[in-house]
């Protein structure tokens, strides 16, 4: 029985519609600093960074996103009230035309500034099956129950999802350079250094370009597959309750993230895997299970990474045991042998998928060795995420988690390969960097 892989059958005729929306923002006249109201995805925030943006402002958004109970209200309920309270009040408003937002990030990665550009629109929900919306992973079943409840008292898509697309030819780039030789309406810097602008786009002939251009494009969800889902289940649940539902209500549309897949800011970090909870668990057994799979060379954390950035070409996999009774934690790189594929072969796996480290790890270490189930990693009993090294090292010296295994980033080539094969990676496969900030723009539904 396949646990981390599924098909999807698609329709062969696909068509993405987007539309221009208007987009409720911030108002500069009664919110002096935009810095302090913004914040990262709700999935990504820690409990002290909550905190930290709590005291920013009693406006920041993370008091929707992360809401809190008040009083007799449950916290979605304060949510929602929340929301409504900063509409009356004018803390938001509503633009007043139509308008397809383009969003652009400056940011740094090892000293080099790198820019992504791509715009914010309303994308017309459909059932993956159709074949328009590719996923490329599966999700976790505790998410969606809560953004679901979010969803259904706030009546708003609080924060994009992020699709890529593949252009052709230059119409929407031409349109998105006309745009940001302009200063923006929004210009900001996030806590992390991070560089935030924004533009509207209400001229209705470069709308038509847009909008147009979309056609006949395939969308990749990169980062919202939980919430994509919640959508879905929200439109479904309000058509169920509509006698009179025409597919045109806006709960029937998702505000969404679109950037090219050639675009040069586009980068994908990996998501390293913590381990905990495992009863019995023996640093040696393990160990020599994992010879069996892979060639198991003992190193250094600097040696380790090193290897791995030099080998993303190959399946390399890092892995660290923590500290243990002795003063330094113990490394090994760990390479596949040709005959650790028997696993996958065994099953019958497509090629596509036998590819991807992360299906690799999942399969033979984590299920194989480990005996952590699907369902198990479903509702995170077993696992967290991490994607920076360091945290995750952190993490296993100081908190309750007996190893972490290192992966080499997810190759963009390899995630359009997967969508179109209607195949999905295991949870958490890929991270997409940088988040995408919340708080710039809320479309209300």
């Amino acid at each position: 029985m396949l646990e981390f892989y599924s098909q999807i059958q698609y329709a062969l005729s696909t068509m993405a519609v987007i539309k221009p929306f208007r987009g409720i923002k911030y108002n500069s006249k009664k919110i002096g600093d935009l810095e302090k109201v913004v914040s990262p995805p709700y999935d990504v925030i820690s409990e002290q960074e909550k905190q930290d943006y709590l005291d920013s402002s009693p406006y920041n958004i993370t008091r929707l996103i992360l809401p809190e109970p008040d009083g007799e209200s449950d916290k979605y309920s304060t949510a929602g009230n929340l929301l409504n309270q900063w509409l009356d009040s004018d803390i938001i408003k509503r633009d007043e035309s139509p308008s397809i937002y383009i969003y652009r990030q400056i940011f740094n990665i090892n000293g080099e500034d790198i820019t992504r550009t791509g715009f914010i629109c309303l994308l017309e929900l459909e059932d993956f099956k159709q074949g328009t919306v590719l996923p490329h992973e599966k999700t976790l079943s505790a998410p969606k129950e809560d953004r679901l409840k979010l969803m259904s008292a706030c009546k708003a898509n609080l924060s994009q999802i992020f699709g890529l697309y593949q252009e052709n030819g230059n119409a929407i780039s031409q349109i998105l350079k006309k745009y940001t030789s302009d200063s923006p309406i929004i210009d900001i810097t996030d806590t992390k250094g991070e560089k935030h602008k924004l533009w509207a786009v209400a001229d209705k002939s470069d709308i038509h370009t847009i909008t147009s251009a979309m056609h006949d494009k395939k969308v990749f969800i990169a980062d919202g597959h939980h919430r994509y889902e919640t959508a879905l289940n929200y439109k479904k649940q309000m058509a169920k309750k509509n006698k009179n539902h025409t597919g045109d209500e806006p709960y029937n549309f998702i505000m969404m993230y679109l950037c090219a897949m050639d675009d040069s800011g586009l980068v994908v970090l990996p998501t390293h895997r913590l381990i905990k909870d495992l009863p019995g668990f023996d640093k040696s057994t393990f160990k020599q299970n994992l010879s069996a799979y892979f060639d198991v060379l003992s190193t250094n954390k600097k040696e380790l990474f090193e290897y791995m950035d030099k080998n993303i070409d190959k399946h390399v996999f890092g892995l660290y045991l923590g500290r243990g009774n002795t003063s330094k934690g113990e490394f090994y790189a760990l390479t596949l042998k040709s005959k650790g594929l028997k696993p996958l072969v065994q099953e019958n796996i497509p090629d596509a998928w036998k590819e991807l480290d992360v299906a690799i790890l999942h399969k033979i270490i984590i299920e194989n060795i480990l005996g952590i189930t699907d369902e198990s990693v479903k509702h995170q009993k077993n696992i967290n995420y991490v994607s920076d090294r360091e945290e995750a090292i952190s993490c296993l010296d100081n908190e309750n988690y007996q190893i972490v295994l290192f992966l080499n980033p997810t190759k963009l080539s390899q995630i359009k390969n997967i969508s179109l094969k209607g195949e999905v990676m295991p949870q958490k496969s890929t991270y997409f960097y940088p988040k995408l900030l919340t708080g710039l723009v809320i479309n209300k539904l």
